[in-house]
Parts: C-alpha cells; structure tokens; sequence
C-alpha cells in the first residue's frame, strides 16, 4: 500500500499521462503536468525552508493555484492547513495561532486581510498564492520527502457555530484508509471518477473529499469557484460528471432553475445527502429509479439503509 497521499499521483503521471487530473475555467492539468508542478512547489517549498511536520496554510478561493500548492506542500511533508476564507481576521487568527504555519500561501483577495492577521502579534511568512503558476513550466523533476505515513497530513477545523473551532488531523494513512473504504461501498468514487466541486477547498469536503479523493484514485477534479445552477447543470451533462459534492438544497436549486435541465441518465449517479425528499428534485425519480442524483433520509425501510449514507436510496 502507498505511503502518503501523494504517493499515487507519481504513479498515474506514468500509468495515465495524458488524462486531465484538473480542469478549472477551461484549464486542464493532466497528470503528467500535475506531477512536475507540483513536484517543483514541493521542492520550492523545501528550499524555503519548509520540513517535514511544518504546517503550510492556504487562505484563498477555489483555483489550480490552490490545489498545486496544497499538492505540493504535502509532497514536502508539511501538514496542510486549509483556511474558511469567509472568517474574518480575529478568527484567522485564532487558526493560525492555534496551528502556527510556517508559510502562508494567500492570494490577491486575502493577502490583506493574513497582513491584518500577522499584525496580531501572530508570526508566518506571507507569499502569494498567484506565484504558483511560475512552477507550471518548471522541468520534471524528482522529488519526494521522507515523511511517516502515520505522521500527520492535513489539519481541518470545525465551523465553530457553537464553540471555538476545533482541529482535526488526518494522518495520510487515515485519510488513505477512508478513501479507500468508501470506494468499496460507493462504487462510482473510484478509478475514473469524474467529480463536480463546488464547495470551497478551504475545509474538509474541499481538500479531502473532494481534491485529494479524486487524485488517489485518478479521477478528474472538475473544479468551480462556487454553486451556480445553470453552470452546474452543464457540467453534469458536459464532462459525464459521476459524482457531485454539494448541499442537499443543490437538487432543489437545479430544479428552479431557469434553463434546468435534467442530467443524462448516463451521467447521473447516487449522491448522499443529509437533507429530506423522498423524490430527486433533479431527475424527478423516485425510489424505484435505478439512476437517480440524490438519496433520501426520510422513512428508511429496513434493509434498504446504505453503509455510507445516513439514508436511504431514492
């Protein structure tokens, strides 16, 4: 078994070359290019003095810069530290105090408000996350740190809606170890997946089910800045998405969309969700459908309870 998280993206730069890894705006990272971009932030980093075990913070919105420099700084051995870039500057810096990053990675729309944070009294060296993209056409080049597999890889924090927030690591064996167990009760969340994010990368459902899930398995991360119906909706259809990360009010807001239209039955797979229904505000199907794009909480039926969803298959 692989040791680190970033362990299998070496391993599809030669297995799959040519097949997009990313694609944002348009703008497709295959693997092979993800493997040297991300092995030249990695090695940057480490000239900068970055070590294993060192945290790396990342206060910005969804873009390729992003996941490069989240990438690379788990292929340096840091622990990678997304931030909620909607928190205002007294809560940034409770995080980064709590956490102490060596580096913060902020682009133009927060590079403000981390200045305002290091004014606090709380001490990391500021760069530009738009500095990223110089990597892009740096040559291929080896690089791969000696980090422990159990040794901590990414440090999340709780939305603090009723306390201070809260961080909890993922080793990269633990987050190794969920990917894989979810892949044996979600067959679409495997080799080949085709994934839909529009949840921000600043947190949990950004970084590790979405970002990192997709590259274990060598799937294709289509990556959007933020939810918009119409544009969603496209992309179902478009790029054969098989699997999408939302909220359960997304169903609901495809269907009052204005040039709603239902995904292929070709393209739509199940989804969990926490929400109820017990019929798919998308596809209009309901529980005896064979391919649907939601799933129900509502009135479970013994027997009919899937391992991964606190639901029930619409």
């Amino acid at each position: 078994m692989t040791g680190l998280v970033t362990d299998p993206i070496a391993w599809w730069a030669r297995a799959q070359p040519d097949v997009p890894a990313i694609s944002f705006g348009g703008d497709a990272v295959a693997y092979r290019e993800l493997d040297a971009w991300t092995a030249a932030m990695g090695a940057d980093l480490a000239a900068r003095g970055v070590e294993v075990g060192d945290r790396v913070a990342i206060a910005g919105a969804n873009c390729l810069e992003w996941c490069i420099a989240a990438v690379g700084a788990l292929r340096a051995g840091a622990i990678l530290v997304p931030l909620n870039i909607r928190l205002v500057a007294d809560e940034l810096a409770y995080l980064v105090a709590e956490t102490t990053p060596r580096i913060v990675l902020a682009d133009a729309g927060r590079r403000d408000l981390m200045k305002d944070v290091a004014s606090r009294g709380v001490e990391f060296e500021l760069a530009d996350l738009e500095t990223v993209a110089e990597f892009r056409t740096a040559p291929p080049q080896p690089f791969r740190c000696e980090a422990d597999a159990q040794g901590s890889a990414v440090i999340v924090f709780t939305s603090g809606t009723t306390a201070r927030p809260k961080g909890v690591i993922f080793s990269h064996q633990s987050t190794l170890n969920f990917i894989f167990e979810w892949s044996l009760v979600e067959p679409d969340f495997t080799r080949g997946m085709r994934l839909l994010l529009v949840l921000p990368l600043g947190g949990a459902p950004g970084t590790l089910w979405g970002l990192i899930h997709v590259l274990v398995h060598g799937g294709t991360l289509f990556l959007e800045t933020h939810f918009d119906p119409p544009v969603t909706l496209r992309a179902l259809n478009d790029h054969q998405i098989t699997c999408f990360l939302g909220v359960p009010s997304s169903t609901s807001s495809w269907r009052r969309s204005p040039s709603s239209r239902r995904p292929s039955s070709r393209t739509s797979r199940p989804r969990t969700s926490g929400g109820p229904g017990s019929r798919c505000r998308c596809c209009g199907a309901g529980r005896s459908a064979a391919s649907c794009c939601a799933r129900s909480t509502d009135s479970p039926r013994a027997g009919d309870r899937s391992p991964s969803t606190i639901g029930t298959r619409l």
